[in-house]
């Protein structure tokens, strides 16, 4: 499922996403899913637009409230059943390609050699030839049907009841009150069911397409794509009229595998956390501050004279961005604390933006074409806004990514402080 950035609220940065199913979903009906989402702050969200509420994502838990993940491997319940669905899978794949291809050759031959229609007489009448050609071809799909047509009906047919066969790879989570739940992926065999309907549905309009003969067939594809391309020059036009907002900075985010899912929520679930109200003690190296120390001790020393302000906007957010132990949750904290400066930077200077557009590049545009930024300003902001993207890191770990990330966020805290200081003064 695509997921749009227009449905997530301002400062959520998603960090994982899954197509979610049920434990006992079949392969016919895959279409029928939800998306889990995972932001950097540790929610798990549900997201399912459905056009009739506005209630397209809502959190089903915090990675807090969890006390174990696990990653379960696909298991078969039936493996002889399963595996001979498969085979049928296969078999069908093959043979309906093998139609298409050879619809394809017969309306190029009735383009080139003329169009043969299926008729026997001329007055359109029937003979008994026709009459017995019928006949032996119904015997002769009856016959094929318990043969080599067989394993087509089978692949269709099991697909309603596949959840019988095995169960598909699933994340399990267990909760600190001992409630367990489960993340299933798409179920066994989706991949091949999907490439499969795709193939009969395009084998059946080239049957259609062989039937027509070929000057007409013509005029209707040209119709068509006439017809077509008109519909997507009036849908986009309605879409530019109806959507009078910038951009989105991000654009649509598509969801990822189970298991990287599992790996990003497992990062999550090991972060260090706060016991009874005292600070765990980490073990060696097990925060992005305890890994470069060194290395952001002057930057950080400055950081910390403004700790009264950034807790006072953040909430206390702020520190994750130390704490965490993955630099790509790290970046998506310095992006957060950016765009909440600069929320309240608009802000104060009453211009007035929408809740979709309160990303950085949208804002440093409104901020720009008022003139308040300078060129340094915009230098660090333009930093944070290409480092400081967990999208663009692939969850990968980026030392030299963080160091400048970071650097530019104290520069830019140092100068919003100093002008909220003007301000006050003014």
């Amino acid at each position: 499922m695509e997921i749009d950035p227009e449905q997530i609220p301002p400062g959520t940065h998603i960090v994982g996403a899954a197509d979610v199913y049920g434990l006992q979903h079949p392969v016919a009906g895959q279409k029928h899913h939800t998306t889990c989402l995972l932001s950097a702050n540790g929610e798990l969200m549900m997201y399912h637009p459905n056009h009739l509420t506005s209630y397209a994502l809502f959190q089903v838990a915090d990675v807090s409230e969890i006390e174990e993940v696990e990653y379960l491997e696909p298991t078969l319940l039936q493996p002889k059943k399963y595996k001979f669905w498969r085979f049928c899978q296969g078999y069908t794949a093959l043979f309906l390609l093998v139609a298409v291809i050879s619809q394809v050759y017969l309306i190029y031959s009735q383009a080139t050699s003329g169009f043969v229609s299926l008729g026997s007489s001329d007055d359109g009448s029937v003979s008994s030839t026709d009459f017995y050609f019928v006949i032996g071809l119904l015997i002769f799909t009856l016959l094929a049907g318990v043969s080599f047509f067989f394993p087509l009906f089978y692949s269709m047919r099991a697909a309603n009841y596949s959840h019988e066969f095995g169960t598909p790879s699933r994340i399990r989570l267990s909760t600190k009150e001992g409630d367990e739940g489960y993340f299933v992926a798409k179920p066994l065999g989706g991949k091949m069911h999907s490439l499969i309907f795709r193939l009969l549905v395009l084998m059946i309009v080239f049957i259609i397409m062989g039937m027509i003969p070929p000057s007409d067939l013509l005029i209707f594809v040209v119709f068509c794509s006439v017809l077509f391309g008109g519909a997507i020059v009036v849908e986009l036009g309605l879409h530019h009229l109806r959507n009078d907002s910038l951009p989105t900075e991000i654009g649509y985010l598509r969801s990822g595998s189970m298991y990287q899912f599992y790996k990003t929520l497992q990062d999550l679930q090991k972060s260090p956390e706060k016991n009874e109200g005292l600070d765990v003690e980490p073990h060696l190296a097990s925060t992005v501050q305890d890994r470069l120390s060194k290395r952001i001790e002057e930057p950080l020393s400055v950081l910390y004279t403004h700790e009264s302000f950034l807790d006072e906007l953040t909430e206390g957010e702020w520190k994750a961005m130390l704490t965490a132990n993955k630099i790509y949750f790290s970046l998506a904290q310095i992006r957060r604390c950016t765009e909440k400066m600069l929320f309240q930077f608009i802000a104060e200077k009453n211009i007035k933006i929408k809740p979709q557009n309160r990303g950085i590049k949208t804002m440093m545009d409104r901020l720009r074409n008022e003139g308040v930024l300078t060129p340094e300003v915009n230098k660090w902001l333009e930093l944070i806004k290409t480092v400081a993207n967990p999208a663009a890191h692939d969850m990968k770990e980026d030392v030299d990514d963080f160091l400048t990330a970071f650097r530019a966020f104290v520069s830019f805290t140092t100068w919003f402080v100093e002008s909220q200081a003007t301000m006050e003064e003014e």
